[in-house]
């Protein structure tokens, strides 16, 4: 019986290959990728004959390739399937740092307002940085710096460098964005800035941290460029278990190996890894990162260290380990401010763990959680996104919605009593009900959001024009403004994310 459905699957890729060259790359057009997928796993012929490489390089467009083969792939076919997945991965088109805002226009291009370095002391409305000529996919703001990820994994890094933030391996600020040398060889998929620290993750589970922050005087990152931290991985069997001394921690959906030992464990991997398409876009699905670091795994299991009270759990804060109380639902989407953390599952739940002084973790009152407690007033919404200032809270659910909760004037509520009210509930931002927001970012005071077709809202304290709005004078928005309709923001992940 094998033999039969063995035969009859040959049949049909025959039939397959006997059609016209150009007619088969039509098909594959219209194609989902995964079907692409199948189809290269299951037929070496079909790889050697370019149709299904052609029809990549038709969806991708040229202006998503370099002109020759990057160093370490094996093929120009593994190679674009990776940048088909990542197309449709979850990315950071919007970031809020502590004085500035930084957005990725349709054209990939990095726009900034407020204080950036290499402009005027503070740009009244986001600007084009001609300096950084590569196309970006993702950018994460921290205290007074901004990174950037290129589409093909390059890092790139500009403005204070307390601490080494920069990764640059020095203390210089830098005024035009600069490629992170230390990780020019390493594909990195996620990255994530925090208040003077830094975090990167690549395809093969690899954090990389830099600048500084400490945890009961212990220094859990220290370094002026950036330095290999440890291994995620989401499957046990793929890592010696029993070796208690070189796994931190370690479940039934992954495993942290130090640096030490991953390193070694994972160079034959490394060099391998680009022969085949990939099955899985990474193994890092999302990171955040302010005084401590979140990271979700492609399997969704979470992973954090770094300052206690907002890590989920009452480990040393030294190393990764996993938050238990989440075991069983898959995290999708992070969120971690220097005092709180907010995580989303797949099914839409909202948990929330850290302080609550003024009502952030939205449980109706202004209790702390160590462990991570379900926000049950959003128990009917589907959370797909979610965002966090210093003191006030954001959620974006499936049908567009942004809900709002900790302290004012930074919830988009309007002035409703003094600007300091605390609102311990979320609640929807009405001023936003007639559009489709699809992507979300906060900074400490102020939050971004960008609509289906591009178009970009701002609120919250604009003071140092860290909003942009020239016509806010540097003064407040109490409500969203909408920027200028010609500025689009590149949201095309958000949209092609549920026909990968």
């Amino acid at each position: 019986e094998g033999g039969v459905v063995c035969a009859r699957r040959h049949l049909r890729m025959a039939s397959l290959l006997s059609m016209p060259h150009e007619l088969l790359v039509l098909i594959f057009l219209d194609l989902p990728t995964r079907a692409l997928l199948s189809l290269s796993r299951v037929s070496q012929r079909l790889r050697s004959t370019g149709v299904l490489e052609e029809a990549l390089r038709r969806r991708a467009g040229e202006a998503w390739l370099p002109t020759s083969l990057p160093r370490g792939e094996a093929s120009w076919l593994s190679l674009l399937f990776w940048l088909e997945l990542r197309r449709k991965s979850s990315r950071q088109t919007l970031a809020g740092g502590y004085d500035h805002s930084v957005f990725i226009s349709r054209r990939g291009q990095v726009l900034a307002c407020g204080h950036v370095e290499g402009g005027p002391s503070a740009w009244r409305s986001p600007t084009s940085l001609p300096s950084l000529s590569v196309r970006i996919h993702s950018v994460s703001a921290g205290s007074g710096f901004t990174l950037a990820l290129g589409w093909l994994g390059a890092v790139f890094s500009w403005g204070k460098c307390t601490h080494g933030s920069l990764g640059h391996g020095n203390l210089v600020r830098q005024r035009t964005p600069k490629m992170v040398e230390a990780l020019r060889a390493v594909r990195v998929e996620v990255l994530a800035a925090g208040e003077h620290h830094a975090c990167a993750a690549s395809r093969e589970g690899m954090l990389w941290t830099w600048g500084s922050f400490e945890e009961r005087g212990a220094a859990v990152t220290r370094a002026r460029e950036p330095m290999p931290f440890g291994q995620l991985r989401d499957r046990d069997d793929e890592v010696a278990i029993g070796q208690t001394s070189t796994v931190t921690s370690a479940t039934s959906c992954g495993a942290f190996i130090p640096a030490r030992r991953a390193s070694s464990t994972s160079s034959t991997a490394d060099e391998s890894a680009p022969t085949s398409p990939p099955t899985t876009l990474s193994t890092i699905r999302a990171l955040a990162s302010s005084n401590h670091t979140l990271v979700a795994t492609g399997r969704g299991a979470l992973f954090s260290w770094g300052r206690r009270g907002a890590l989920g759990h009452n480990g040393s804060g030294l190393v990764p380990e996993r938050v238990v109380e989440l075991v069983g639902e898959r995290i999708v989407a992070v969120a971690a401010s220097p005092s709180h953390s907010l995580v989303a599952t797949v099914a839409g739940a909202l948990y929330s763990f850290g302080s609550s002084e003024v009502g952030q973790l939205g449980h109706c009152d202004w209790e702390p959680q160590e462990l991570p407690l379900r926000v049950m007033s959003l128990a009917s919404v589907a959370v797909i996104a979610v965002a966090v200032g210093d003191y006030c809270s954001f959620a974006l659910s499936d049908d567009g919605d942004v809900y709002s909760w900790g302290l004012s004037p930074s919830l988009g509520h309007g002035q409703h009593g003094p600007l300091d009210v605390e609102q311990p509930v979320p609640r929807r931002i009405d001023a936003l009900r007639h559009e489709r927001i699809v992507a979300l970012a906060a900074g400490p005071s102020h939050a971004l959001a960008a609509c289906a077709d591009g178009r970009a809202y701002g609120w919250g304290i604009g003071c140092d024009e860290t909003l942009g709005m020239p016509q806010l004078g540097g003064g407040d928005a109490l409500l969203p403004v909408s920027y200028d309709p010609r500025m689009r923001i590149d949201v095309t992940s958000f949209l092609l994310a549920s026909s990968c």
